[in-house]
Parts: structure tokens; C-alpha cells; sequence
């Protein structure tokens, strides 16, 4: 399926220009490709972020919070945060909570960790989440997403947290 472009002229620093070039060629792609890359990336989250009051923070900083948390710990956390931050996001972000906004959601979320896989068979979908952090954290995930998906009326919720990673399979059938 052939995508709609369109072409248009933008002046840009020269110094801008050549970190632009070089990082393109480092990764085997034209400037036009990377620079579709960094927009769409504006255009689907950095451009939200700073409203979203989100931050950067290093793994390895979140390894050395969530290090000093029980999995008991981390669960109360997730709970307690999956009862309203999800909803807030989704909300901002979508107009509006619903499963399929939900849905959306964690499409965009998780892109950001280290590594995602989406399927959807029907009405159910899948995510396989590296976070490449550590267990406590997938603990955290998991109440967090349940109490979240439990919220929006999804059926089937299926957690596995693993020590770098979640699997997730819920159905959003009416």
C-alpha cells in the first residue's frame, strides 16, 4: 500500500544539516527517511510528553528504584498508580477513555521501552514487553496494567512478568 507524501522545502542550520547527514548515513538511510523518522516521533510523542509532566530517565536509575522495593512493593505501587495514571494519559492523549483508546495507549507507551510485539487475533491483542529492567518492575507492570485494563471493561487479562519483560493478552469484546 503506496502512502500519501507530500513534498515541501524547509531551511535548517547547516550545522543541523550535517549531524542530520552523518547520522543517516551511519544508519543506511537517507536524510528524507530519518527526518520522516524524527517527525513522526514528534508527531506521536514528543510533542505530548512535556504536557504529560513525563520525563527521560535512565534504566539504570529505574533498576536502582525499583532494586530497593519488594515485589510486594512494587505491586502496591502499580495498583495504586493503574487506578488513575493510564486513564489521565489515554484521556489527554485520545479524547477519551474507551478499550480501544486504551489500546492506542499502550501501543504508543510501549514503543518506548527497549522493545515491543503487537498482535491482535479478533478482539484480542497481545503485547510482548522488554523493559530490560528488572523483576520488581515487571511487578509493577502488571498491577498497573491489570487494575488499568480492569477499569476499561477488558475480559481475559493475562499478565506474565518476567525478570526483563511482560506478556500481556487481554480481549476488549464488548
Amino acid at each position: 500500500m503506496k502512502r500519501s507524501t507530500r513534498t515541501i522545502t524547509l531551511r535548517i542550520d547547516t550545522a543541523l544539516e550535517e549531524v542530520l547527514s552523518r547520522d543517516a548515513k551511519e544508519k543506511g538511510l537517507t536524510i528524507n527517511s530519518l527526518t520522516n523518522q524524527i517527525f513522526k516521533k514528534y508527531s506521536e510523542w514528543d510533542r505530548y510528553s512535556t504536557g504529560l509532566c513525563m520525563m527521560p530517565i535512565s534504566r539504570d536509575i529505574l533498576q536502582i528504584i525499583f532494586d530497593q522495593l519488594s515485589e510486594e512493593e512494587a505491586s502496591i505501587v502499580g495498583e495504586k498508580a493503574g487506578r488513575f495514571i493510564l486513564h489521565e494519559l489515554t484521556s489527554f492523549l485520545f479524547g477519551g477513555f474507551s478499550r480501544q483508546r486504551l489500546v492506542q495507549f499502550l501501543k504508543l507507551w510501549f514503543s518506548r521501552f527497549a522493545s515491543l510485539e503487537h498482535k491482535t487475533s479478533d478482539t484480542t491483542h497481545l503485547f510482548v514487553v522488554h523493559h530490560d529492567i528488572n523483576m520488581n518492575f515487571s511487578k509493577f507492570l502488571d498491577s498497573l496494567l491489570k487494575t488499568t485494563l480492569k477499569e476499561a471493561g477488558c475480559k481475559d487479562i493475562n499478565i506474565s512478568p518476567s525478570p526483563n519483560s511482560i506478556t500481556l493478552s487481554f480481549n476488549i469484546l464488548n
